[in-house]
């Protein structure tokens, strides 16, 4: 019914991509040509909130039943982001900091 696909680690590739083409390569993507894993539906629930990275390939999946479906965006960022948003794209947790330390104690 138009669920919302993600391609999982897709910030990572974009990231990558970005670090090796420059961040201004990202006004010449509309479509991805760089290799990401299978997209995924991701299943809710009306109410229901979905956190993820800007970076992170995204799309709708076609809506294909009588029930309308909307989505509202937010786009969170930290302070004197605009300042930075070239480094930001090309390290996808330089804002995200609690993040980082989570993911390296994983590792």
């Amino acid at each position: 019914m138009g669920n919302l696909w993600v391609w999982p680690g897709s910030h990572y590739v974009a990231a990558s991509y970005l670090r090796q083409h420059g961040s201004d390569a990202l006004f010449d993507i509309e479509h991805p040509t760089y290799p990401m894993a299978s997209p995924e539906q991701v299943l809710g629930r009306a109410g229901d909130l979905f956190i993820g990275h800007y970076l992170l390939g995204h799309n709708m999946g076609g809506n294909t039943s009588e029930v309308v479906r909307r989505v509202v965006y937010f786009r969170l960022h930290a302070e004197d982001h605009r300042a930075r948003w070239r480094d930001c794209v090309q390290d996808p947790l330089l804002e995200f900091e609690p993040a980082r330390i989570s993911l390296d104690r994983v590792r």
